[in-house]
């Protein structure tokens, strides 16, 4: 998996997923996992594809869909297609999270 990326996991029902299901990804973690960013903030568009989120922070675009479902990104459904978008902003954020206490 990602050697940087701080996460805390848990079980899940009917067992225990190999790696755990992610809850809360820590403080500045994706971000240490790029060395420059290949789109300026500013030049991303409000709304960006599963894809393009994936590539801004160079992670898996399943790693993107379980932080959606957790609800650490916000992302919204386009009309009555599939397409799923996800705020800028809230992407943006995801990099500058406060660190998890329990």
């Amino acid at each position: 998996m990602l050697p940087n990326l701080e996460t805390r996991r848990i079980g899940v029902r009917g067992g225990v997923i190999p790696f755990g299901r992610l809850i809360r990804i820590y403080q500045r973690s994706l971000l240490r996992l790029r060395e420059g960013p290949d789109v300026a903030p500013a030049k991303l568009p409000r709304w960006v594809t599963m894809k393009q989120a994936a590539e801004y922070y160079q992670v898996s675009p399943s790693l993107i869909r379980r932080i959606i479902a957790h609800e650490q990104l916000d992302a919204r459904r386009i009309g009555r297609s599939r397409n799923v978008r996800i705020d800028r902003e809230s992407l943006l954020r995801l990099g500058r999270f406060a660190a998890w206490t329990p």
